[in-house]
């Protein structure tokens, strides 16, 4: 063998003649992507991705099969096969059939690997399903409790009956947790320092994150008490403050440093945490209520609804002992709003014995924003709701007395959005001895006042890199922008944004989020029609007359067996092999587009026939690996049939894998570079 002398990237190399560009390259740590090699195969240059480009040639040429020869000038990453690989990979993608994600992962707003955990639990790893769920949520007992559950909307369960209970799982599992959970130790000490404002699920969560990365970590809260709104503003009928309280602790094990009772602007500036901070987060959330704006308002008797929630919640078990209680009980209590905390608000006011709950909204019911069990678990209570109707004067000497009611009617744009209500000329009057509004939130800008707020006053922060104004400022959750959302969207703000400031910490660059290149597939209830129905599990709630009266949780966690069950209902709609994929990886890395070439796609049958092996030549990029290694394990039952665009990888006469001679060697899972071919234990 000859020794020649050429340059990758401008790097010197001696290499043999017998070498390959690939195999040399690999050797001395130059990256170049390839789908279809494997060293203990002869090279085929199948997938085409392994481009390069050789000085004085015009064409590029594959990596893997192509020798080295002296004087050889060869570049890797230039503009020239940047654009041929994600080429090559948009062809690949514009046949690839399936779910990279589930569809209830891709709906979390924190990116929660839903049907990771959901499969965990069926298989009784309850141990590796708290794992999955701490790698995005340091609070899954308390959003097991009061999330609103997007992933449930989006699961494809639906299309056969009901949705998957994953919420309650998530509940199941964290209760099972949560007394004995120690989270990872985080990685060593950066001798960064990052100051986080707010002490709510977001300024907790990205602490938690930021820790782990090993950054020295302050989180500054002006209440007594951590957990923002979680504490404040969600009743204890809902979320019992004694949990909270257990998930803040186990963040806080982690190392972080707290300082309660400390206001920003008043017991030390933002400049000074600037200056003494390598990253600030503001995380303020947004605590303030929007006050009622019409005729009355200054009447003893109108509430402020997040200011009455905050005394109440925060109260914990002593909700009774409410400075608002001489407003409530025996009272006539009306509510103005039409969301989750509006629910909250009226059903707190029952459980403070209100002698009458009223809802007012001023669209219909149907339109109403907060969650359907939410809304008949109020009326089971005893709330009223009166909707198409928005006060507009209230009566009274110095006390609310009543309340002039102004019907409204639905306007249906034509270009299809939202219906909007407008006011009529019918009103009523109605007799109320108490107002609450609960129309919005807003944001206490009081010592932050040199952070750019958009025109509703919250804080403008760049949606992808959450960098403000102010230089090494960064702000996230409720008190950006749009403004004030459920807690897994903050939460999900504060996972994304501690990746942002890790890298700025470590680097000075502030770098994007960029949202991942997935494949994506349509599903009908034909496609399902074939899958057996089971009855979704039944969370068990305390009967409305004892539940109305008292303050003690609503609902119940369900049991290990109910639990169990409800998880194998799970259609496992993500792909198996996803952590392994290589496509799914030079797919981002290569921002290559999904819907670039479009046209026929496969349809072909997935396999689960074998105990061990899922075949979905749908994903399949006919590398042709698997059958090499098939050849090589000696059971030599896989082959290429047909050619062209219809060619598919099939066993002997296209049987079952369990009829054929396979023997479960899992040798072509092993080799597959996508998820194609996985191992059960993989999604299961």
């Amino acid at each position: 063998m000859k020794s020649v002398e050429i340059l990758i990237n401008n790097k010197k190399i001696i290499a043999s003649t017998n070498e390959t560009i690939l195999t040399v390259a690999s050797r001395e740590g130059v990256f170049i992507p390839t789908l279809c090699f494997n060293k203990e195969f002869c090279a085929s240059g199948a997938c085409g991705i392994c481009a390069v480009e050789i000085e004085g040639t015009p064409k590029l040429f594959r990596a893997c099969n192509t020798q080295v020869a002296n004087g050889q000038v060869i570049l890797t990453d230039t503009s020239k096969t940047k654009r041929a690989v994600r080429s090559v990979l948009e062809l690949l993608l514009s046949d690839h059939t399936g779910d990279c994600k589930a569809p209830c992962s891709l709906a979390c707003p924190a990116e929660t690997d839903c049907m990771g955990y959901v499969n965990q639990i069926a298989n009784d790893d309850i141990g590796k399903a708290i794992e999955t769920l701490y790698k995005k949520l340091p609070f899954p007992n308390t959003l097991g409790r009061v999330c609103p559950h997007p992933c449930e909307t989006a699961c494809r369960r639906k299309l056969v009956e009901e949705p998957i209970a994953i919420a309650s799982l998530k509940w199941f599992v964290a209760d099972k947790a949560i007394s004995n959970f120690t989270p990872p130790k985080p990685n060593k000490n950066t001798n960064k320092k990052v100051a986080i404002i707010g002490g709510g699920p977001a300024g907790l969560t990205i602490a938690y994150y930021l820790r782990q990365k090993g950054h020295s970590v302050t989180v500054f809260e002006k209440n007594s008490t951590l957990g923002g709104m979680l504490h404040y503003g969600v009743p204890q009928y809902r979320l019992p403050k004694d949990i909270l309280s257990k998930e803040i602790k186990i963040i806080l094990s982690t190392g972080i440093d707290v300082k309660t009772g400390v206001t920003i602007g008043k017991d030390i500036s933002l400049e000074k945490l600037q200056s003494d901070f390598d990253a600030v987060i503001v995380a303020v959330g947004a605590s303030k209520g929007q006050d009622l704006d019409y005729k009355g308002i200054e009447k003893d008797g109108v509430i402020n609804g997040i200011e009455f929630l905050s005394d109440v919640s925060g109260r914990g078990e002593n909700a009774k002992k409410t400075k608002f209680l001489s407003y409530i009980k025996n009272k006539i209590v009306a509510v103005v709003g039409g969301g989750d905390t509006a629910m909250d608000t009226a059903r707190t006011a029952i459980r403070l014995g209100a002698k009458d709950v009223k809802i007012f909204y001023r669209r219909s019911r149907e339109q109403m924003p907060a969650n359907l069990h939410e809304i008949e678990e109020a009326i089971e209570e005893g709330v009223i709701l009166h909707t198409l109707v928005n006060p507009v004067e209230i009566f009274g000497n110095n006390k609310v007395e009543g309340v002039v009611l102004q019907k409204q009617e639905l306007i249906v744009p034509s270009d299809g959005s939202r219906p909007y209500p407008k006011p009529t000329d019918e009103t009523e009057y109605m007799k109320i001895d108490t107002i609450i509004g609960m129309i919005g939130q807003k944001v206490e800008i009081s010592g932050l006042e040199e952070l750019a707020v958009t025109k509703w006053g919250t804080i403008v922060a760049d949606e992808k890199t959450f960098a403000t104004n102010l230089e090494k400022v960064f702000a996230i959750g409720d008190c950006t922008n749009k403004g004030a959302s459920i807690a897994v969207e903050a939460i999900g703000e504060a996972n994304r944004c501690a990746e942002v400031v890790d890298r700025f910490l470590i680097s000075g660059e502030i770098v994007g989020v960029e949202r991942i290149v997935i494949v994506e597939n349509e599903k009908k209830e034909s496609d399902f029609q074939d899958v057996k129905k089971i009855e979704r599990a039944k969370v068990k709630q305390l009967a409305s007359p004892i539940r109305k009266i008292n303050f003690k949780e609503v609902n119940k966690v369900i049991s290990e067996n109910v639990a169990k069950k409800e998880a194998k209902r799970c259609l496992e709609c993500g792909c198996g092999g996803l952590e392994k994929c290589k496509l799914f990886e030079y797919a981002n890395q290569y921002k290559a587009s999904v819907s670039k070439f479009t046209g026929e796609k496969h349809n072909i049958k997935k396999d689960n026939s074998s105990s061990r092996i899922a075949r979905d030549m749908n994903k399949c990029i006919l590398c042709g690996l698997c059958v090499l290694a098939c050849e090589k394990s000696g059971a030599n039952i896989l082959g290429r049939n047909y050619r062209g665009f219809i060619t598919q990888i099939k066993t002997e006469l296209n049987k079952p894998l369990a009829k054929t001679g396979c023997i479960s060697c899992a040798s072509c899972v092993k080799v597959c570079p996508t998820g194609a071919i996985v191992e059960k234990n993989e999604i299961e």
